[in-house]
């Protein structure tokens, strides 16, 4: 019997990293709460396997403050800066 490896993903470990990257990239404690609304389900999956932001998961978050700022704080270089952080773990 063959199984799926799992897909690389952001591990809680990583995603408290990345968080400290983020805070002396100029995030205040406010923007990191819109990012952690926007991956808390993702980090908390009931499923081992499941836990952690995959690559599709992490594109859509980031797609999804693209296209929704009036909903968030974080304004389009922030975005980006998050990107390119959590980006390099995945």
């Amino acid at each position: 019997m063959f199984f799926d490896s799992p897909k690389p993903r952001i591990s809680k470990e990583e995603y408290k990293k990345a968080r400290s990257t983020l805070l002396g990239r100029g995030f205040n404690t406010e923007d990191l709460n819109d990012v952690d609304q926007l991956f808390q389900a993702d980090l908390n999956e009931s499923s081992e396997r499941e836990r952690g932001i995959d690559q599709q998961e992490f594109e859509k978050g980031i797609a999804w403050l693209r296209k929704n700022v009036g909903h968030h704080r974080l304004s389009p270089s922030k975005i980006d800066t998050l990107a390119e952080v959590f980006g390099d773990k995945i």
